[in-house]
């Protein structure tokens, strides 16, 4: 794998910045600043690009969680190269340059096959594991590839930790020895292989043994039938027992059915009917318990009232002046309304006056009231004609109707014998209309 360019588009202090490590000829690259310059930021970049973002990182302080973006160009051995970014996502965070999801198996060419901690370790080494890994080689003097590989590795005592491997393999197993542990399991693993020839059974002695396992299987399952029939006739009994005393009371009941002869049937909304009218008559008493009391509070006011016999004998003048105050109390109560009216009414009726008759006043309106008595007389005179106008139309269809009448009348009358004949009967009808009869 090489790594000929990072992108640090919004990571860490970082927005939009680009780190090229495509030289011509190979060599070294150095990334050098003063502190808080972002050279560590720029190795955790990596890691993320290649690795992914952990779940919880430092990095957010100046861009949010669903914002971070790294990505890089990558070489493989074959010489093809890679472009991909990677955002803080759970699932579909490797994307290209276009934005479109990368399968993460198009990765495997062209990123080492290391886990990310081992990674760190041998690529990411920092002041302080140099440090421990140049003791390490003052330490151990001769042996200064196992140095180098313990700084490289992040391992600064690796010498420790093989001494204590030799340590724990000697406790574990010696050939001449008895106490290491393996030892004792071998030990213990012949005894038991000892213990495990003698009890073992010859066939002849297994199968009389199997025999008999078979034999008393059998007896074993027929002894569980005959064990359930007999728990099913407990269980029959045992309900049979239970139901004597039930028995005995619906016999008991039955005999007091027949002792109580032909009874009324009831229909089946007696008992609601029952507790309704058990309610209303419940609620009726109480009713009449209350207004007895109020009629016993009734009578002890009615002693105590004295009655004024002159105010009864003027009763109707007294309603009189009760419902007089009430319309004088209205009166009183719409006055100032009335008193704006009339003001509001005389001086319209100043200004129609004045449209009529410019040379009077509302004083002097009073010579023209019998100008409005005629013109009354005239509407009086007009109501009248029209009513007697509708009585004249009314009376004249009642008239066309009797004579209409009168003609059926008097051909039915002429077959009829023992009847005046029609001459005499329309003198009569004529003397009757003069009479006002018809």
């Amino acid at each position: 794998m090489k790594l000929k360019r990072l992108e640090l588009k919004a990571f860490g202090p970082f927005t939009n910045q680009t780190l090229q490590f495509n030289s011509e000829r190979p060599g070294l690259h150095i990334i050098f600043g003063p502190n808080e310059a972002g050279k560590s930021s720029s190795l955790r970049a990596l890691k993320a690009l290649l690795y992914g973002f952990p779940g919880r990182t430092p990095d957010d302080f100046l861009h949010n969680y669903d914002k971070l973006l790294v990505g890089g160009c990558f070489e493989n051995s074959a010489g093809e190269e890679l472009f991909f970014q990677r955002r803080k996502r759970r699932i579909k965070d490797i994307i290209d340059e276009n934005g479109d999801p990368v399968d993460p198996k198009v990765l495997s060419s062209f990123i080492p096959d290391l886990e990310p901690d081992l990674f760190e370790s041998l690529y990411g080494i920092d002041h302080d594991t140099l440090v421990r890994g140049g003791e390490e080689i003052l330490a151990r003097k001769g042996a200064v590839g196992q140095a180098l590989f313990a700084a490289g590795a992040g391992m600064s005592s690796l010498g420790k930790v093989i001494d204590q491997l030799e340590k724990d393999a000697a406790d574990l197993f010696k050939p001449a020895g008895q106490n290491p542990e393996i030892n004792r399991a071998v030990k213990e693993f012949n005894e038991l292989k000892k213990k495990a020839r003698q009890s073992s059974l010859s066939y002849n002695e297994w199968n009389k043994h199997h025999t008999i396992l078979l034999s008393a299987e059998k007896k074993r399952t027929d002894l569980e039938k005959e064990r359930q029939l007999n728990d099913k006739e407990l269980h029959r009994l045992d309900r049979l027992q239970q139901a004597i005393p039930e028995l005995a009371a619906v016999k008991n009941w039955l005999k007091q059915l027949n002792d109580l002869g032909d009874v009324i049937p009831l229909p089946s909304d007696f008992a609601e009917r029952y507790q309704k009218v058990t309610g209303e008559m419940r609620e009726a008493k109480q009713q009449l318990d209350k207004s007895t009391e109020e009629k016993k509070i009734i009578e002890e006011k009615r002693k105590t009232i004295f009655v004024n016999r002159e105010l009864l004998n003027n009763a109707v003048m007294v309603d009189d002046f009760h419902q007089r105050l009430g319309e004088y109390r209205k009166g009183r109560k719409d006055r100032p309304v009335r008193d704006g009216m009339r003001i509001a009414l005389r001086r319209e009726a100043g200004k129609l006056l004045q449209q009529v008759r410019s040379d009077l006043t509302l004083d002097d309106v009073e010579i023209l009231r019998p100008m409005l008595i005629r013109k009354k007389t005239i509407q009086t005179l007009s109501t009248k004609y029209e009513a007697i106008t509708q009585k004249l139309l009314m009376a004249e269809k009642q008239s066309s109707s009797a004579e209409t009448e009168f003609k059926d009348t008097t051909a039915k009358l002429n077959k009829m014998p023992g009847i005046m004949d029609s001459s005499s009967l329309s003198q009569a009808v004529k003397i009757a209309r003069k009479a006002g009869d018809i």
